[in-house]
C-alpha cells in the first residue's frame, strides 16, 4: 500500500510540474515534445521572465527530488522490514507500473484533451495564463 502511494504522491507532483511549469519555461525545450504544427504555430512566442523560468527549475527540481527521494524510501523502508531481492524488486516493479498507468490515463489522456486543445485556462497563485493565442495552439 504505501509503495501505491508513494507512486500516485510521486505521479501527481510531476503533473502539477507539468501543468504549471510548462508555460513558465523557455518555449524551445518544451515545444520538443509537441506535436509539429504546435511547434510551428508557437515558433514566434516570447520567453517568459527570467522569476517565471527559476519557478520552472525549481518546481523541476522538486519534482526529481521527490522522485528520487520516494525510490530511496522504499528501497530503505524494504530494507529494515527485510524483504528480500524478490520483494524489493516487486515493490518497484509496482512502483513503476503505477507511474506508468498514471502517465497513459492521465497525462496521455487528460491532459491532452484538456490542455493541447487549448481549451482549458489554468489560473495558480502566480497567475499564470495558458491561453490559447499566448501559445499559439490552434
Amino acid at each position: 500500500m504505501l509503495t501505491v502511494l508513494i507512486a500516485l504522491g510521486v505521479c501527481i507532483i510531476e503533473t502539477l510540474v507539468i501543468v504549471v511549469a510548462s508555460p513558465l519555461a523557455k518555449p524551445s525545450p518544451v515545444l520538443r515534445f509537441l506535436p509539429e504544427d504546435v511547434r510551428i504555430a508557437a515558433k514566434d512566442h516570447k520567453e517568459p521572465s527570467k522569476g517565471r523560468q527559476m519557478v520552472a527549475h525549481i518546481m523541476l527540481v522538486i519534482f526529481l527530488t521527490s522522485m528520487i527521494g520516494g525510490i530511496v524510501y522504499l528501497g530503505i523502508d524494504g530494507v529494515r522490514q527485510g524483504y528480500g531481492f524478490w520483494k524489493l524488486t516487486l515493490r518497484f516493479i509496482i512502483l513503476l507500473y503505477v507511474m506508468k498507468a498514471y502517465d497513459i490515463i492521465v497525462q496521455d489522456h487528460c491532459l491532452s484533451v484538456f490542455v493541447y486543445d487549448g481549451s482549458w485556462i489554468i489560473h495558480t497563485a502566480l497567475q499564470i495564463r495558458f491561453l490559447k493565442e499566448e501559445v499559439c495552439i490552434t
